[in-house]
């Protein structure tokens, strides 16, 4: 009776153990992502088909699975790392304010929303940002851009803008590397851009001229990362600007967009020393 006992308990740790972790095993030859639990769901992956059962054991619906979301489960929870040997962990897709600092941080180009400063309509464009040295993510969004540029006149007479990033735009791993989201696949995996497990997030705020104070701040942040820019024309008038953030829309997961505050991105630790910004 006593063996039966032990048998038993030993058998109900493994289970409870499978569907906290999930285990993985094989199937002629072929990896199988046995279980685990996401927002309450269990999901059982045998061979990249995922059958996503209520909290009562019930299939809810089938879903067709990539072989990246099988093969680097663990990833998702928070287990991956930056592609770069001194890259930052990407965070748990739950802590959503570390996953906006962290795009910040992993991303150097992004998409610069305005207003134009004629008629009104909204206007995009692509340009390069810092939030410091690769070993320094402070989380002050940087940029070096020019008055000849629509976007820079566009933010002179309407500073208010968003900038928008995606984990896809991180630089890919090395062929047959698994490690951070550049795994199998390329960026996010393989998986779509839209997918939302491939993380975004949408800052808002006021983009600003640097004052003379943190000009030394923004100069070390920007080319560090873009080197280039040190040697750029005199006579086109580059000026370093920063986007001085109150709000942050992120989407890492299932379930809809997360909508932070200010305060909350600023706040995020992702590294030793980070750089706090206060509220005027």
């Amino acid at each position: 009776m006593a063996c039966f006992v032990v048998v038993l308990l030993l058998c109900v740790a493994s289970a409870s153990a499978a569907r906290l972790r999930g285990g993985y095993g094989t199937t002629n030859g072929a990896l199988v992502k046995r279980e685990s639990t996401v927002g309450g769901h269990t999901i059982v992956s045998p061979g990249g088909k995922a059958t996503i059962l209520d909290d009562f054991g019930r299939p809810k619906d089938q879903v067709t699975t990539s072989s990246w979301l099988v093969g680097h489960w663990d990833f998702l929870l928070g287990g991956g790392v930056s592609p770069q040997e001194e890259g930052i962990p990407r965070p748990p897709y739950e802590e959503r304010a570390k996953m906006a600092r962290w795009l910040v941080h992993e991303t150097s180009w992004g998409t610069l929303s305005t207003k134009d400063k004629a008629s009104g309509e909204a206007v995009g464009g692509i340009v390069s940002h810092s939030d410091g040295a690769k070993d320094n993510a402070s989380g002050r969004l940087f940029f070096y851009v020019t008055p000849m540029d629509e976007l820079t006149q566009n933010v002179l007479a309407h500073p208010r803008c968003t900038y928008t990033l995606t984990e896809m735009q991180r630089p890919a791993s090395p062929a047959g590397s698994s490690s951070g989201s550049s795994g199998p696949g390329g960026p996010c995996g393989g998986l779509d851009p839209e997918d939302p497990a491939c993380a975004r997030a949408t800052l808002f705020g006021r983009m600003l001229p640097v004052p003379p104070e943190d000009a030394e701040i923004a100069r070390e942040a920007m080319f560090a990362r873009h080197p280039a820019m040190a040697g750029w024309p005199e006579g086109h008038k580059f000026e370093f600007y920063e986007l001085h953030v109150d709000e942050v829309h992120v989407l890492d997961w299932y379930g809809g967009m997360a909508v932070l505050d200010g305060q909350e991105y600023y706040d995020a630790e992702l590294s030793s020393s980070p750089w706090r910004r206060r509220r005027a």
